[in-house]
């Protein structure tokens, strides 16, 4: 079949199929040429494909596009249309004709469907035909036929500690001592960049903990197992992407414990996760997380995720999550919102496994002269990563494997420009924040002044903020909630001057108090 005839059967494909994945199947084709052909006829879009399709019309050029979207230069070309004459010549046959019918049909629905920025958007008082909504499964219909093309500037995050296997006496110790209403609980307004390390320093200035201890981030166990498919293999592909591997023989995990007692120990901590955002380690890369994935899979084959926990030297909880990326590459928005970069990471696998050989070969002799070859490895690093698509309504923290505190996290609202969606192109993002402006929520609700002016402050600042709270801070070796109950209950209720000042003394050093204090100094 010539390339002509091809891009034709795809489209007369497409009518009938809906589907991408099955329209690359049945052609026997791969999905990014498929997607092409569908972009460059105007009949499948997505948040990527729109920004990518409106930074070439400006005049980019692939690098330029790949740098300002954060995504490699093959995703690029993977979203951008043909160029005329290279597919489409030749006379058509009967299913070009009908896929041609089609497409003026289709074409003729989005007429007049425009914004202020020219991105195609639904109007809601606009019926589609049903020809026009996909039924391709990784396409879920947002908030109209198109979706949105920009991101959001802040998340709210509700940041709940896990009390389950109380007894109902501790219960109402933390209630009555422990100024407990619901539970023990945070909500914070963050940046949309920030970083899950720098959420690991919110939280520990949140819940009043002092960094002592091993922490890490995992999925919940449902979206861990649906990622892996028990599979060791699937899971080794993912290393670098979503997982870091158990390995801890590596210093760079501890790059940032650079605390010294030149300063307070809380500005230390804010320093930590006030923007702006980056991570210095080396082990969160694709390239160094693949190189263990090459090892062990030469040493061990395949096998179970079963087998993996079990065996000597690896944590039975594999489910460790990259931190030097975002919040929303991981944690799904609120209302069926998506992150901007939201295509399956299926789709970019490939090609990070095809170049990755050849990337570590140069990784390594780069890393022989690190700060000569620092502009190298930084390219190395930005084609090495993706954004891919969240997955989870909620992630959990563990912090202090011995008093095994965890916190579960959920993103209860997304704030976005509403007069200006398209800021984040902006080289200087910062000037669109000042003065006013009117901010959109994830619910599409106009956001009040009072509740803008902090998200303003947020994203200027780039330091988040902590807009509720419930229950008393919390310190390093409590023993768990149980512990920290029954210290509150002590505390509260005993006479003796010795056991106050035992129970005391852990506490006082960490720099506990009984106060509940102002929301403005939780952060």
């Amino acid at each position: 079949m010539s390339e002509q005839d091809l891009y034709q059967a795809i489209l007369a494909d497409y009518e009938k199929t809906q589907s991408i994945k099955q329209t690359a199947a049945n052609l026997n084709t791969n999905t990014i040429k498929v997607r092409r052909v569908l972009i460059t006829e105007g009949l499948w879009s997505s948040k990527t494909s729109i920004a990518v399709g409106e930074l070439h019309a400006k005049g980019y050029s692939t690098s330029e596009i790949a740098k300002e979207l954060f995504i490699s230069e093959k995703n690029v070309q993977s979203y951008l249309p043909y160029t005329k004459g290279a597919y489409g010549g030749g006379s058509k046959n009967d299913d070009a004709e009908r896929a041609a019918k089609y497409r003026s049909r289709k074409r003729a629905a989005v007429q007049g469907i425009k914004n202020l920025n020219g991105s195609p958007v639904m109007d809601e008082n606009k019926v589609l035909p049903a020809e026009v909504k996909s039924h391709d499964e990784e396409r879920q219909i947002e908030r109209g036929y198109i979706p949105q093309s920009s991101r959001p500037i802040a998340l709210k995050l509700h940041l709940e500690l896990n009390m389950d296997g109380i007894t109902k006496q501790e219960r109402k110790a933390l209630e009555k001592y422990g100024k407990v209403k619901q539970g023990i609980s945070r909500d914070v307004i963050i940046p949309a960049d920030m970083t899950l390390r720098a959420l690991h320093y919110v939280i520990q200035r949140a819940f009043g903990w002092q960094n002592s201890h091993l922490h890490y981030f995992k999925f919940p166990d449902d979206v861990f197992d649906k990622l892996t498919q028990d599979s060791s293999d699937q899971w080794l592909r993912l290393c670098g992407v979503y997982f870091r591997v158990p390995d801890d023989d590596r210093e760079d995990i501890y790059w940032d414990a650079d605390y010294d007692e030149s300063i307070s120990f809380k500005n230390w901590l804010k320093s930590k996760y006030t923007g702006p955002y980056y991570y210095a380690g080396g082990g969160d890369y694709y390239i160094e997380n693949q190189r263990w994935v090459n090892w062990f899979k030469q040493k061990y084959g395949s096998m179970s995720i079963e087998k993996v926990r079990s065996m000597h030297g690896i944590p039975q909880d594999i489910n460790f999550l990259l931190e030097r990326l975002a919040v929303p590459d991981f944690l799904n928005l609120p209302n069926g919102n998506s992150k901007y970069f939201a295509e399956p990471v299926e789709d970019f696998l490939s090609y990070l496994e095809e170049d990755n050989e050849k990337h570590q070969d140069l990784w390594d002799e780069m890393m022989i002269n690190p700060r000569e070859n620092f502009d190298v490895i930084e390219g190395l690093i930005y084609a090495s990563t993706i954004r891919m698509k969240s997955q989870a309504d909620s992630l959990i923290y563990r912090y202090d494997y011995g008093d095994n505190w965890e916190i579960t996290i959920t993103c209860e609202n997304a704030y976005y420009m509403a007069e200006d969606p398209f800021y984040w192109m902006s080289e200087n993002k910062l000037t669109h924040l000042a003065g006013e402006i009117v901010l959109e929520d994830a619910f599409e609700n106009t956001v009040d002044i009072r509740e803008t002016k902090i998200v303003q402050e947020v994203c200027v600042k780039q330091k988040p903020v902590c807009v509720a709270s419930d229950g008393l801070n919390l310190f390093d070796d409590a023993g768990g909630v149980k512990g920290f109950a029954k210290f509150l209950e002590t505390l509260n209720t005993t006479t003796r001057k010795d056991v106050l000042e035992e129970i005391l003394e852990t506490p006082k050093m960490y720099g506990w108090t009984a106060k509940e204090g102002r929301l403005e100094s939780k952060l």
